[in-house]
């Protein structure tokens, strides 16, 4: 019977220290070693010849220990502190731009759709005048829900009313706010037209109110239904002061940090941006054809 390969490759350990126990013991006899030198020499081998025993036994004792189940168990915290590591990495990036932060968006919800095309998706969208996130709704967002048409593609937005805008005399020269916030009401009459008219599938919903204040916070909020999940784009608005000038105001070309729950400060900053939309909801006039006593979900959640 022919050994197998892997028996002789598990006995080469003890063969090559076996080796230098027989060289030792075959030069003990032939000179004649006795006494003290033949036992040293004659310990030495058989030392040789234990070693690989000993090693065998010792790896032996600890694969068994911690390849199994022990092993696994650490195989798993180390996926689950892999992931963590991943969540928190991802937790409050920043978007240096706005259309990268609104490609990001756009491009979790197809996702999401892709992995279940009947989702319902929430939008909260809190902002000034739509100055950039106008055209992501007309254009990506029309495109979603003709690709989706089972989805629901539901948007609620806050929006500063440009009759408030124009009375805070605002530095118009890089842009004027009020006359933004007209374009963009125009803009958003005419798709909810088009979806009445059912030239863009009933898919995605409008319905839009205006305040009269400017929010510190601003952004998009990105709510699924089943499974729950959060997706918050946040930014901030800011200001220019110029000494003999009115003041400039800046709102999308700021940087956006992106938040979901899964860490304390992700659903702290989820958690303030929804009873914020809520209030500013409260507050407002509204401005599309609800009606005026409909609560918002994100108030009931």
């Amino acid at each position: 019977m022919k050994p197998q390969i892997g028996t002789v490759k598990s006995l080469m350990p003890y063969a090559m220290c076996a080796l230098p126990s027989v060289a030792i013991l075959t030069l003990a006899a032939f000179s004649k070693i006795e006494g003290t030198v033949f036992t040293t020499a004659l310990t030495a081998s058989l030392l040789f010849c234990a070693l690989p025993l000993v090693l065998n036994y010792l790896s032996r004792f600890h694969t068994v220990k911690y390849g199994s189940a022990e092993l696994h168990m650490i195989e798993k915290q180390v996926e689950k502190l892999a992931s963590s590591l991943e969540s928190v990495q991802e937790q409050g990036s920043t978007f240096n731009k706005h259309n990268k932060a609104f490609n990001d968006a756009r491009d979790k919800v197809r996702q999401i759709l892709m992995d279940e095309p009947e989702a319902q998706i929430e939008f909260r969208l809190l902002v000034v005048s739509m100055r950039y996130s106008l055209e992501y709704l007309k254009k990506d967002f029309v495109v979603l829900a003709r690709d989706y048409p089972q989805a629901k593609l539901d948007w609620k937005i806050c929006m500063t009313a440009p009759e408030y805008l124009e009375k805070l005399k605002l530095d118009t020269r890089e842009c004027d706010w009020a006359e933004l916030g007209r374009i963009a009401l125009g803009k958003l009459e005419n798709l909810k037209k088009q979806i009445a008219e059912k030239r863009i599938p009933a898919a995605l919903g409008i319905e839009y109110r205006l305040y009269d204040a400017i929010p510190q916070w601003h952004g998009l909020l990105v709510r699924v239904n089943s499974p729950a999940e959060d997706h918050l784009y946040l930014g901030r608005t800011d200001w220019r002061i110029r000494i003999g000038s009115d003041p400039v105001l800046t709102v999308g070309s700021n940087p956006y940090r992106y938040f979901n729950p899964s860490t304390e400060a992700g659903r702290r900053h989820i958690d303030s941006f929804r009873h914020w939309f809520s209030i500013f909801e409260r507050w407002s006039n509204l401005a599309s054809n609800s009606p005026a006593e409909e609560k918002s979900e994100l108030s009931k959640s």
